[in-house]
């Protein structure tokens, strides 16, 4: 079908009238047009519109019509849907969406297609062939066997370190070391205590958590973790004086959820978010924002900063939660998965967004309520 500015406008007003709702094939035709449209011709205002509204359709045969042909988009709507339709809750949508962004973005060579588009596309094959439902244990079971591997390999990496650290404090005890001698030591020291904070990290992301659901001020709960991410900062001799955390918390806004766990998740992101307005070791002015309301028994919380902005293919990478994916050069990849971990646990989604040419937005929904 081929289609005018006109026909786009029209469109586009017969999917805001609530009088005459529009058959869901013929949206699909429209999405159909509308793409070949953009891929040819200058991006209208109208056009615009109608392919964001169409990328939501509440069809998902109507949202793949637009995400087979993200390919070919101009850069400016390709950035702006590609995340959105790369988390998409049908496998065939997300994985369209995945594909294009795999192709849009140049690869070396050499590297060929990551492991981690890879499992994307296993499961989304799952998923097609055998159903929701065997994706789904397909990929708890991956889960169990990758978390008893790591806990394996860092059982034996312990064995290993406590065996190394033993070795180096005897040297340390030796006198009238060469002043060169102990400096190497010190660092290696430091870098031995990061590896077994690793293990540590590797430890909490893979050994399965009881939560203890109490009834907590989640004000006072946000308050907390925004001082211990500051706390964080500022303990490796970083000051991030000038970003500013606000806090938009209703004073009497209550929640069942496991304290500890919840405070890590909150510590963290609140934490990432500062870290991310660092530029070459000093920190540019900006703001962590973290509001929170009940909504229909749910309750949301928003953690945005106003930091390095997060491109398409930086958000699809995290959006993986797969662990070793960071934003950060020294972030171990491992905060992320761990915090939707744990708010999984709770019975809640943790979702990632990004706010165009600012900074990434974690978005979590909590039930205020333990399940019958």
């Amino acid at each position: 079908m081929e289609a005018s500015p006109e026909d786009l406008a029209q469109w586009f007003g017969m999917l805001g009238a609530e009088s005459a709702p529009v058959d869901w094939q013929q949206r699909q035709e429209w999405a159909e047009a509308v793409s070949h449209y953009v891929r040819s011709k200058p991006v209208t205002a109208e056009a615009l519109a109608l392919v964001q509204t169409l990328s939501q359709d509440v069809k998902w045969e109507v949202r793949l019509g637009i995400a087979r042909h993200l390919i070919s988009f101009p850069p400016e709507i390709f950035e702006s849907l590609v995340s959105q339709l790369a988390q998409d809750a049908n496998a065939y949508v997300s994985e369209a969406a995945r594909v294009a962004l795999a192709r849009r973005v140049p690869r070396d060579k050499k590297k060929g297609r990551s492991r981690h588009t890879d499992l994307q596309s296993t499961i989304a094959e799952i998923d097609r062939t055998y159903g929701a439902a065997a994706a789904k244990a397909a990929t708890a079971f991956a889960d169990r066997q990758t978390n008893e591997v790591l806990l394996s390999v860092a059982h034996d990496i312990k064995t290993l370190l406590t065996s190394i650290l033993t070795s180096l404090d005897g040297l340390t005890g030796i006198d009238a070391l060469p002043k060169a001698d102990v400096t190497r030591i010190r660092k290696i020291r430091q870098g031995l205590d990061d590896l077994q904070g690793l293990l540590v990290t590797i430890n909490t992301f893979s050994r399965s958590i009881r939560l203890e659901l109490r009834e907590e001020d989640i004000g006072a709960l946000v308050a907390e973790a925004a001082e211990k991410a500051r706390e964080n900062v500022a303990s490796v001799e970083k000051d991030a004086g000038v970003v500013e955390v606000v806090l938009d918390i209703p004073a009497s806004l209550k929640a069942r959820v496991s304290r500890p766990h919840l405070m890590m998740v909150l510590t963290n992101t609140i934490q990432n978010g500062i870290e991310c307005h660092e530029e070459r070791l000093r920190f540019r002015p900006g703001s962590v924002k973290v509001s929170a309301c009940t909504e229909a028994g749910i309750l949301r919380m928003t953690i945005s900063d106003t930091g390095a902005a997060v491109d398409a293919r930086q958000l699809a990478k995290l959006q993986e939660f797969i662990p070793g994916n960071s934003a950060k050069s020294n972030g171990t990849g491992f905060g992320l998965p761990i915090a939707k971990r744990y708010i999984e646990d709770h019975g809640g989604t943790l979702r990632l967004a990004m706010t165009e040419g600012v900074g990434l937005v974690v978005e979590i929904h909590l039930p205020t309520q333990t399940p019958p």
